[in-house]
């Protein structure tokens, strides 16, 4: 019998000085969360404007699809999308309905990354958990009032990913996100929470995250929409209403191939309680009914049926 033929495996090289070049030598990149949607050409031009000022630089497109004016929803994918971007990479967002009023434009550095963006909470989740935060001077750019992302933003995020940098002015107070801390609330058994982001198939995010949900069976879910039965479940697979631990480590409320934002008449900001469903002790039995015809009829467990099957007993019919 033949020997069996050795497989040749292919030496394991230690590369790390190798690809620590390799990552000095990548493009700058520079990644777009904006509500510019992909009819007009706003985030063409915000682009271009972008690779005017660093040409090197590689261009992600997170999304331009956040929903108009929705600050809620950039700040939650903005956040959400921040940590898997690599490092050295400069993200920009822009949700900014006070385009040239009063708020400020800031930047970030966090965690060997960038985040650029106005101050009006869209930003708020990525800074507050940054050491530095800095305003940038508006003064020092020409350019349209109602387009200062593509005439300020690109250009301090293109520096930023350059390796330029930009000599901001430290702030203290970014403006917050409202309801952003907010901690769902478990009382008697019961838990409050929020709706705080939907997707495009219509799952609605909780503030529940999946490590702490106290609830792994069954749940009663009560909305300003109705009363709903929801069942634990670890994907989309089911029948239901289902609760899933999802990507983003929080709880959905989702419909198996359905949109559960237009069937339950939810969406984000609204206000839900979770009560779980517990079930019978194992001791308690269902008393078994009597199989013995009365008549051509069964007894009835309830009272009233009772007293209306004796009197039917004695009179020989039903009052």
């Amino acid at each position: 019998m033949p020997a069996q033929a050795k497989v040749k495996r292919p030496p394991v090289l230690d590369a790390g000085p190798q690809l620590d070049a390799r990552l000095m030598q990548m493009a700058p990149i520079v990644a777009l969360v904006t509500d510019f949607g992909y009819t007009d050409y706003y985030a063409g031009a915000l682009k271009g404007a972008v690779k005017t000022r660093c040409p090197e630089c590689e261009l992600i497109d997170v999304t331009h699809g956040i929903p108009k004016f929705d600050i809620w929803s950039g700040a939650f994918v903005a956040y959400h999308s921040f940590r898997f971007l690599p490092q050295g990479t400069t993200l920009l967002v822009v949700v900014d309905p006070g385009v040239g009023g009063g708020r400020r434009i800031i930047y970030s550095n966090c965690d060997g990354k960038h985040v650029v963006g106005p101050d009006n909470g869209v930003i708020y989740p990525i800074v507050s958990n940054c050491a530095e935060t800095f305003c940038v001077d508006v003064e020092e750019y020409s350019g349209s009032l109602t387009f200062q992302a593509r005439d300020i933003m690109s250009a301090v995020a293109a520096d930023l990913a350059s390796g330029k940098g930009y000599p901001g002015v430290p702030i203290h107070d970014p403006e917050p996100l409202p309801g952003w801390d907010e901690k769902p609330e478990l009382q008697m058994g019961k838990l409050k929470a929020r709706i705080i982001y939907h997707d495009s198939y219509g799952n609605l995010v909780t503030n529940i995250r999946s490590s702490d949900f106290p609830f792994k069976g069954r749940a009663i879910l009560k909305s300003k929409e109705g009363v709903f039965r929801a069942s634990f479940s670890k994907n989309y697979e089911g029948a239901g209403v289902l609760l899933v631990p999802d990507s983003y480590g929080l709880i959905e409320i989702a419909l198996s191939r359905s949109s559960a934002r237009e069937v339950l008449g939810l969406s984000a900001g609204d206000e839900v309680e979770l009560e779980e469903i517990r079930s019978r002790p194992h001791s308690w039995k269902v008393p078994a009914l009597s199989s013995r015809p009365s008549k051509g009829r069964h007894l009835c467990l309830l009272p009233v049926r009772n007293a209306l099957h004796r009197s039917w007993k004695l009179t020989g019919k039903w009052n």
